[in-house]
């Protein structure tokens, strides 16, 4: 497996924070909230929670691109929408069901190979907007370690060796 090649700008990928709110839930008898994503915040400096608690920050490791993932960035790039990829994982996902809180950020991918691979797993995958700033230095990086497609050879046809007696099987 490769190692990961930072890409973003020394200043724009070391602090991602992610913004949930307590939203909360009527008629449900079993739970009166859930935790959402309701925002992203680019070098944020000690974000702190809100003073009623209904949001709350969750800090994201740093977005780290692959070269071998490069179809997958420029996917997302040419996309209508471009996108983060945020692999949360829950309390109860960890085996700690007592704590409450939003979820977890566990991985964050600008690769839509490598999200769709995720939500194959079962894990839990939430979309946010690409920033902006990120884009051009994502799509420099996916079309610097871009491969072309390998050329498949023809297949060798036994019918024109002309002997059939060199056939496996005959």
């Amino acid at each position: 497996m490769s190692q990961p090649e930072p890409a973003l700008p020394a200043d724009a990928a070391p602090s991602l924070t992610v913004w949930y709110g307590r939203i909360p839930v009527d008629g449900n008898r079993w739970i009166d909230h859930r935790w959402e994503i309701v925002g992203l915040e680019l070098d944020a400096a000690a974000p702190q929670t809100s003073a009623d608690g209904q949001r709350v920050p969750r800090a994201s490791p740093p977005l780290q691109l692959h070269g071998d993932e490069a179809e997958g960035y420029l996917l997302n790039l040419t996309a209508s929408e471009p996108s983060l990829f945020v692999l949360v994982r829950t309390a109860e996902d960890d085996g700690n069901p007592a704590e409450a809180g939003p979820p977890r950020i566990a991985a964050i991918s600008a690769s839509f190979h490598e999200a769709a691979r995720w939500i194959d797993g079962g894990e839990t995958v939430e979309r946010l907007p690409l920033p902006a700033t990120w884009a051009e230095a994502i799509e420099a990086y996916a079309r610097s370690r871009l491969k072309p497609p390998e050329e498949k050879r023809p297949k060798r046809r036994y019918a024109e060796a002309g002997d059939k007696h060199e056939r496996p099987g005959h």
